[in-house]
């Protein structure tokens, strides 16, 4: 974009069918909570294969007696959280009342345990609000001295702006010391529903699936929100939920043969 102008029409296949006319905001936070010195002698360390794309599928907590409690969830990608387990929360719903545990990291892993295990819209954070449609993914959870910090990913509305969610945080932390920070901010973006590049791609789609090609809004995140006139087309089918950003990523060879006839379909009427 720095060089050249851009694209008249256009798409990215990063995301699914039909056509993705508007992608739900994204903001992410880091919960940064202090404790009083000697508050994290039991816990010594923590490890898993945290990554933002996705709620971890591993976590392992060491204690100061020389154990390790290791917990097994399921990985999945962040903006579906609903479809894997959450290993931090697991164990942290799992070791909340351990008796080597301070009253304060008590406190703390009973926060996670009853403000996120298994609770992806938010209710646990910030109540009842589906009309924000919140997905709410905890993925990264780190020892740094006499600190936790908690990395949060949250997806919301196109109708909900990001001061809604950052407030409604703000009020429902673990402590009154920890301190938020927002480490990504992807405001949501929507497209015109009435364009006839989108026309063009339902057409392309129904006629090589048969299926209702309408456009459809997406909790994912693409370079669509950043270049002019691109959106997010494909390449996973309804249905298909789950296999990106996860262990052996894959598509089925028919389905790749899809992607193939409905692209050149709708490049075939775009060029025309």
């Amino acid at each position: 974009m720095a060089k050249h102008p851009a694209p008249r029409l256009g798409f990215t296949p990063d995301s699914q069918f039909p056509a993705v006319y508007a992608e739900k905001g994204v903001v992410s936070f880091r919960l940064t909570t202090p404790f009083r010195s000697g508050e994290l002698a039991g816990l010594t360390a923590i490890e898993g294969d945290f990554v933002a794309s996705s709620i971890p599928d591993q976590a392992i907590f060491r204690l100061s007696d020389g154990t390790c409690q290791q917990f097994t969830g399921k990985r999945t990608p962040s903006n579906e959280p609903h479809l894997g387990l959450n290993a931090i929360t697991l164990g942290a719903s799992q070791l909340h009342q351990h008796d080597l545990f301070s009253s304060e990291l008590q406190a703390y892993f009973s926060w996670m345990t009853y403000s996120l295990h298994n609770l992806h819209s938010g209710e646990g954070l910030v109540g009842s609000t589906p009309e924000m449609d919140l997905q709410v993914s905890p993925h990264t959870l780190e020892l740094s001295e006499d600190q936790l910090i908690l990395s949060v990913s949250v997806r919301y509305s196109i109708d909900c702006i990001e001061e809604q969610i950052v407030a409604l945080l703000q009020d429902n932390l673990p402590t009154l010391e920890t301190k938020l920070d927002i480490t990504r901010s992807f405001p949501p973006i929507a497209f015109d529903r009435s364009h006839p590049m989108l026309e063009t791609m339902r057409r392309s789609y129904e006629s090589v699936t048969g299926l209702d090609g309408h456009p459809i809004i997406t909790t994912g995140a693409t370079y669509a929100r950043f270049m002019p006139n691109i959106i997010a087309f494909g390449p996973s089918f309804p249905g298909q939920i789950g296999i990106a950003h996860n262990h052996n990523e894959y598509m089925f060879v028919d389905d790749l043969k899809r992607n193939i006839e409905i692209y050149r379909r709708t490049l075939d009427e775009l060029l025309r």
